[in-house]
């Protein structure tokens, strides 16, 4: 399993975002699922909680790092980068993203 930096940011206090199209790409974890990810996450980072985005920027030479798209401001706060451009390349994807962070803050109340 290869975990470079950018493709997971952590909140310290259990939370782990990433997004499926850098830890489900075959480039890095040709033989895992993500079910054995999460238990690697869980099991050497003590992730409680993953949360997968679906991807992040077109073009970034990097599969779609969350580092580039998705950010922990404290323990419970993420920023998250949208566009409201429906032309833009990158607008559904952000806006999938967006609407599984906003599902994981309705879990939580």
């Amino acid at each position: 399993m290869i975990l470079e930096g950018g493709s997971i940011d952590v909140n310290g206090e259990g939370s782990l975002i990433t997004t499926e199209s850098v830890l489900l790409n075959g480039n890095r974890t040709p033989n895992l699922s993500k079910d054995e990810i999460e238990n690697k996450l869980s099991r050497y980072l003590g992730a409680e909680q993953i949360i997968w985005l679906k991807g992040g920027l077109s073009g970034d030479g990097r599969d779609g790092q969350i580092h580039n798209v998705t950010r922990w401001l404290n323990t419970g706060t993420v920023l998250t980068m949208v566009t409201s451009d429906k032309s833009h390349p990158d607008h559904e994807i952000l806006q999938k993203n967006l609407e599984i962070l906003t599902g994981c803050e309705a879990e939580k109340q």
